[in-house]
């Protein structure tokens, strides 16, 4: 889904249109999904937070100003609200308490387990900033000028360490997970 259609969305939903959010939440659940996990590190906690950021949309889409990126705004409002998350619930779990299973999911066979926990692997070699950048670029679709103003880094930052954690990331799954 481009901008525009997006932004259509967006723009019908303060009249109560329900099918214009399901419309948003269909096309762009997966990466609201995945950027919440990033940061909340639990599969539980993301899921109830990407619901929680579509209910926020609801809400908000008001105030969206069109002509802006509607993908940069929601993963903006993403992070904003798993940030409120991880500060209420911070006397609740420490992140090194979490549980391993936390970042599993759900029913998979052998072979998906594997490359799941391989990537996983491999991800853990890139910093959080990093991680975000390619997560933002490569699940969300941002490009890097919106990755730059959410993430608060020059636009040449973020290509350049898009293309070295991409590297990073080749190579470490090539040559096997030592």
């Amino acid at each position: 889904m481009d901008n525009h259609q997006m932004e259509s969305l967006i723009s019908r939903i303060p009249n109560g249109d329900l099918e214009a959010l399901e419309g948003l939440y269909q096309d762009y659940h997966h990466a609201v999904y995945a950027y919440s996990l990033l940061l909340l590190h639990n599969q539980t906690q993301a899921e109830d937070h990407a619901q929680d950021v579509f209910l926020r949309i609801w809400e908000k889409a008001s105030t969206y100003q069109i002509g802006g990126s509607p993908k940069a705004w929601i993963m903006s409002m993403t992070r904003n609200l798993a940030y409120d998350r991880l500060r209420r619930s911070a006397w609740e779990t420490s992140i090194d308490e979490m549980a391993e299973d936390d970042l599993s999911v759900g029913s998979e066979t052998g072979h998906q387990t594997e490359e799941r926990i391989d990537l996983q692997n491999a991800l853990n070699v890139l910093t959080i900033q990093d991680r975000q950048i390619v997560l933002l670029k490569a699940v969300a679709g941002l490009p890097a000028k919106e990755i730059s103003q959410l993430l608060g880094i020059p636009p040449s930052t973020v290509h350049w360490r898009y293309h070295r954690s991409l590297r990073l990331l080749a190579d470490r799954l090539k040559g096997g997970l030592q």
